[in-house]
């Protein structure tokens, strides 16, 4: 979503002269409000590693009593002022055991994104629940909502404006002639979301490689199209995103291996994004109840595609209730050449309770 916007400001300042076209690169890279850059939320290479980002309805949805995740991105490094993001998300399952026909999900999710040269900054909070309905065996179909705050703030002291330039230079003395609020706004934000999932009875209480397990789902993000300004005389809202999500894990006969592939579409106002792409796992240790001298752990390497803009090629590995996910974006868009074809490397560590490798609980599934 934000390739799209620097890539214009690359294109059109390409016929400016040095000074002036820098001037044009810091205020429209900067994210301003007259490229609606400000209406478009954080997104991830990892898109499955960040659950309650995608969809409120995953809250809960795993094996696990609970689990953590820590996310750090940093896109686009190789400009002068890049995009990092970092993100704690934690959620957990109650009340599997007493209820036979579905159980509560209960999640929370913190993110900070800093953009540009304004130094626009978006913080989020959120708390989430969702109820997941057993209707069989086999499927599941699960219902949440999310809610939280959300602040926004710019800082304009590395800015430099058209009407402090003296003809000579750029003069920060003088008056930049702008009227704009650099305090910080908070907003409150409501979204939500529905997951099916399946598994095969010969995937049910495994959580290695063997039979289908498949998962699709549908968010509504920022139901309440959240109004907001840094200009007094003008008024704008933060666009509604829609999501789609799916992925299916296939086993692969006679061997320790399976694919997974995955897609994401996402909607919000005039920007879309598709992802697409395919992991391959690998059971390197498989858990042992007779002696547990040996931890179970998986390897899975993929990569993913996202549509006119990036391939991102990705690493997980899992051992006892640590996970650690590497992904690298390389730029196919036309920003490649400010950026070299560097995208952003992205860093996500998760730890989950109990031993997710151990057993699975009755009533619990796993993707």
């Amino acid at each position: 979503m934000k390739s799209k916007i620097l890539l214009i400001v690359v294109v059109v300042t390409l016929n400016f002269k040095p000074a002036r076209r820098r001037l044009i690169l810091l205020l429209l890279a900067g994210g301003l409000q007259t490229l609606n850059c400000f209406s478009q939320d954080i997104h991830f290479s990892q898109h499955y590693a960040n659950p309650l980002n995608m969809n409120p309805a995953l809250a809960g949805s795993l094996n696990e009593d609970i689990k953590a995740i820590l996310t750090y991105k940093d896109q686009w490094s190789q400009l002068d002022n890049p995009y990092k993001t970092y993100s704690l998300c934690a959620d957990a399952g109650f009340l599997k055991q007493k209820n036979k026909n579905g159980y509560l999900g209960a999640g929370i999710n913190l993110f900070y994104d800093i953009s540009g040269i304004s130094k626009l900054s978006t913080t989020t909070l959120n708390l989430t629940g969702s109820y997941h309905v057993k209707l069989n065996m086999q499927n599941w179909l699960t219902a949440g909502l999310q809610g939280g705050i959300l602040q926004r703030k710019i800082n304009d002291g590395d800015l430099q404006w058209d009407n402090q330039y003296d003809g000579t230079g750029y003069n920060p003395s003088l008056s930049s002639g702008e009227t704009y609020a650099t305090e910080p706004f908070m907003l409150g934000d409501v979204s939500t979301g529905l997951v099916w999932n399946y598994q095969s009875e010969k995937a049910i209480h495994r959580i290695n490689n063997e039979g289908i397990k498949s998962e699709l789902g549908v968010a509504f993000f920022h139901v309440n199209k959240p109004q907001y300004s840094f200009y007094s005389a003008s008024k704008d809202r933060i666009y509604a995103r829609y999501v789609v999500h799916g992925k299916v894990s296939v086993e692969i006969p006679n061997s320790i291996f399976a694919l997974i592939p995955t897609f994401v579409y996402m909607k919000q106002g005039p920007s879309t994004e598709f992802i697409s792409g395919t992991y391959l796992r690998m059971m390197l240790k498989d858990y042992s109840s007779h002696t547990g001298l040996f931890y179970a752990s998986a390897l899975s390497l993929g990569a993913h595609w996202r549509l006119k803009d990036a391939v991102a090629l990705a690493l997980l590995f899992e051992m006892h209730r640590v996970a650690l996910g590497l992904s690298y974006d390389i730029n196919i868009s036309g920003l490649k050449y400010a950026t070299n074809k560097n995208g952003g490397l992205e860093v996500t560590l998760r730890y989950c309770a109990p031993n997710p490798f151990a057993y699975r609980r009755k009533g619990s599934r796993l993707l």
